[in-house]
């Protein structure tokens, strides 16, 4: 398995439509959480 280096992805810029993408997967994945967990209530 090779080792990866996250330092490196710290000293990077980055492109305002990357960080978008990143910020609109952290959001999506927040909204399922929420749909799953009131999902479970409701089967109860």
């Amino acid at each position: 398995m090779r080792n990866f280096d996250y330092h490196k992805l710290a000293e990077r810029t980055w492109d305002n439509e990357i960080l978008s993408y990143v910020a609109q997967i952290h959001e999506h994945k927040g909204r399922q959480e929420l749909l799953l967990m009131m999902l479970y209530e409701n089967m109860r």
